[in-house]
């Protein structure tokens, strides 16, 4: 991981329920690069230094504590940006958009509910894997051929009834208009 020079956001007063007391931190931005999966991505991060700390000493660098996992979620972003992979807003209105629950999409797509719902919230980050799925899904005919294959699992879980209802949805969208 590489560093700049640390610029100065803000200062920022936080209670520390544990000590009970007020503490004092300047928020400083910089520069870093850091690998996710397997590339690097350049990006800004925040960080928290004690008052009256070393700004450019990076053992005294704290993660935000209002927020500890910004600067994962940047970096996320970043990666995503820079690789064109979905994000959590495209993921749940691609489902949206096919009128499914998280539950039926994620049964059509063959993930389970609970990754469906990781992803959609941007708690993590997609695999290659994943992403080409969800990317292929985004395709109206793509999904629609997905969703006749996948009878067989859909109905064992949910009605013949749902079944065909969302068969003739995604169909008519398929028809309708195109991509």
């Amino acid at each position: 991981m590489s560093k700049s020079v640390p610029k100065i956001i803000r200062q920022v007063a936080y209670y520390r329920p544990a000590l009970q007391q007020q503490t004092y931190y300047t928020e400083i931005e910089v520069e870093e690069t850091t690998k996710v999966r397997k590339h690097w991505v350049t990006n800004q991060h925040l960080y928290w230094v004690p008052a009256g700390a070393d700004l450019e000493d990076p053992d005294g660098y704290l993660e935000p504590l209002e927020d500890p996992d910004l600067n994962i979620r940047r970096d996320w972003s970043r990666y995503r940006e820079i690789y064109q992979i979905l994000t959590p807003a495209a993921i749940k209105a691609n489902r949206e958009r096919y009128q499914l629950s998280g539950r039926e999409y994620a049964l059509i797509l063959g993930i389970s509910h609970s990754s469906l719902s990781e992803l959609e919230n941007g708690l993590v980050l997609q695999s290659d894997e994943q992403d080409s799925l969800l990317t292929m899904a985004a395709n109206q005919t793509a999904f629609y051929q997905l969703l006749r294959r996948r009878q067989a699992i859909f109905t064992t879980v949910f009605s013949d009834q749902k079944y065909a209802a969302i068969l003739k949805r995604v169909e008519e969208m398929v028809t309708s208009k195109p991509n």
